[in-house]
């Protein structure tokens, strides 16, 4: 089974209750997620047999972080402006303590280009762009269905 986690953490950005509250929060960014989602399942039913972890919306603690990622083989990463600092932060305390060892990781969102240019070394893979195809040919590339030209 293919475990993905998808992190894209939206808090600091507004502090309105409203906003704030879960189920609002993920009329906001929980979109690109059901998008790559719902592509991935129509466009390659063939494809890999996947677990797709609830979007964590939320910055959480970086033990929360290291235990979500347990058993995940691909780390996706939606990088907004508003949380690139710390996703950058969570991504080389991943690295640090080991817990990015054989797993791979994505970066897509409005942010990916500049964040891949700053932490290549920890990014296996970015979109730029719609992500809905280049999401299955980097699916169909780690699961050795097909191989992604770069």
């Amino acid at each position: 089974m293919f475990k993905i986690l998808w992190y894209s953490p939206y808090a600091g950005v507004q502090k309105s209750q409203e906003i704030r509250d879960a189920q609002n929060r993920q009329i906001f960014l929980a979109p690109a997620y059901f998008y790559i989602k719902t592509a991935y399942e129509l466009l390659n039913s063939d494809g890999a047999e996947i677990c797709w972890s609830i979007p964590v919306l939320d910055f959480i603690s970086d033990n929360e972080l290291i235990e979500r990622c347990e058993n995940v083989s691909l780390i996706c990463l939606s990088i907004y402006p508003w949380n690139k600092f710390e996703l950058s932060r969570s991504l080389k305390m991943l690295h640090s303590s080991g817990n990015l060892s054989g797993k791979k990781v994505l970066v897509g969102g409005p942010g990916a280009e500049e964040f891949f240019a700053e932490n290549r070394e920890l990014i296996d893979y970015a979109c730029y762009g719609d992500g809905e195809q280049g999401f299955i040919d980097i699916i169909d590339d780690i699961t050795g269905k097909a191989q992604l030209n770069a």
